[in-house]
């Protein structure tokens, strides 16, 4: 499991550094760049998401909840804040996935959002962790959960926010000041204001289909998990000849 998470660490920390982006954004162009970058972080995700899924029946469980009256929505209730938050793709569109070209000018997102908090992306992935671990309610969940969760926290303090701030200088210091990383306590502090006008409609309606998209293909992703051949064979061959 570790394995995984390290994987997914490694690739998500690596390809957003200057010094690779500098060297082969130029060969592979933007398109070609960011779409591999994004695949790869997709394709790990889900691989720890099928191996934790795989190896949950093995392990210790810690807890049981499903048959609680309350779990099941607030599960769906999670999992409606981690869509939410995916807002934050929205304003770059399909160049944040690499299938549109760059914005013709590219600036410091602050509005939307980024009035919620300075790091929507990395909410979104803390609801899908917390619904995921309480859903599994095992040792091997909680130890995936906590893993990536590490990463998050230290990928921001020592990679993401000083190369933020590096970039763009006063300008990132002053929106650091009035926006928190935690969720709406700018805006109840009245540092910030909530604008939904700030919004696209489009992003909503984009969003609200996301989340019932899940919802439906869920008992489908489910059967994949449990039909697909374990993965758990292809981690322990590079562990063998890692270790």
């Amino acid at each position: 499991m570790l394995l995984h998470v390290a994987a997914f660490a490694f690739w998500s920390s690596f390809w957003p550094r200057d010094f690779v982006k500098k060297r082969l954004e130029p060969v592979m162009g933007w398109v070609g760049y960011r779409f591999f970058y994004n695949f790869g972080v997709i394709f790990l995700l889900g691989a720890s998401i099928l191996y934790l899924a795989q190896k949950n029946p093995e392990s210790i469980i810690l807890w049981n909840l499903r048959g609680e009256p309350w779990f099941r929505p607030l599960i769906y209730i999670l999992m409606a804040l981690c869509v939410f938050f995916l807002y934050a793709v929205v304003p770059m569109g399909l160049s944040f996935w690499g299938l549109w070209k760059p914005p013709e000018k590219f600036e410091l997102l602050q509005t939307g959002i980024y009035r919620v908090t300075r790091h929507p992306l990395y909410v979104a992935v803390f609801f899908m962790l917390l619904a995921k671990t309480l859903v599994f309610g095992t040792l091997i969940a909680v130890i995936w959960s906590v893993g990536l969760l590490a990463y998050n926290v230290l990928g921001v303090w020592y990679l993401e926010t000083p190369s933020v701030r590096a970039h763009w200088g006063r300008e990132f210091e002053e929106y650091e000041k009035r926006v928190h990383w935690f969720p709406f306590l700018s805006i109840l502090q009245g540092r910030e204001k909530f604008a939904w006008s700030e919004f696209s409609p489009a992003g909503w309606i984009g969003l609200a289909l996301t989340y019932l998209g899940l919802i439906a293909l869920h008992p489908l992703l489910v059967k994949l998990v449990y039909d697909l051949p374990r993965l758990g064979y292809v981690t322990q061959w590079f562990r063998d000849r890692l270790f």
